[in-house]
């Protein structure tokens, strides 16, 4: 039993505040970095619409894909942060921001669901390679042959695709970091 007449603090309330702290600290900078892998998102998912494979020129691309996790989390936690509630409702999380960002979301969403529906087809749903400098499709362990001309446009097709879900989640994670805030009506609670 505690001496003091204070609760015992539970290691994860310890954790949540030293959290609570932490986050004005990160959501600035960490917004900057979602906003530049917009960016960067932006100019792949543009190269690859006008069909050039950005893979062959720059083979790190895919570090995007792997930097959204991160940033998705980040902005889950800064959020839950901005509202001050350890639970949030989904009508509570669209409230933090702005209804103009909410619509530009929405539209960005709209446009990658369209892009994943127009594109899987069209794509094979299977990936592209390179084995013993032949250019290969591998369609779920099936594997044929195609020319260098097929194998560029398949990896500009597919990099179509992720880079739409990547334009949505880095907007989603830049929004959420940068203009997450309590509503007027939480305020006054």
């Amino acid at each position: 039993m505690p001496l003091s007449n204070q609760a015992a603090i539970r290691p994860s309330d310890k954790m949540g505040h030293r959290l609570r702290r932490a986050v004005p600290y990160f959501r600035i900078p960490a917004g900057i970095i979602a906003l530049a892998c917009l960016l960067l998102s932006g100019l792949v998912h543009v190269a690859s619409i006008r069909g050039i494979d950005v893979e062959s020129a720059w083979p790190t691309v895919w570090g995007l894909h792997y930097a959204l996790f991160p940033m998705i989390v980040l902005a889950v936690i800064a959020t839950g942060v901005a509202a001050g509630q350890t639970r949030l409702g989904f009508r509570g999380f669209l409230g933090l921001v702005p209804v103009p960002a909410l619509i530009i979301l929405a539209v960005i969403f709209v446009y990658a669901l369209v892009n994943l529906l127009m594109l899987t087809p069209l794509s094979g749903v299977g990936d592209p390679v390179i084995r013993d400098g032949r250019f290969l499709f591998n369609d779920h362990g099936v594997v044929r042959e195609m020319s260098e001309g097929q194998f560029h446009f398949q990896r500009s097709v597919c990099l179509r695709l992720f880079s739409s879900v990547w334009l949505f989640l880095y907007l989603f994670a830049a929004v959420y970091l940068l203009g997450a805030r309590p509503s007027p009506n939480e305020l006054e609670r």
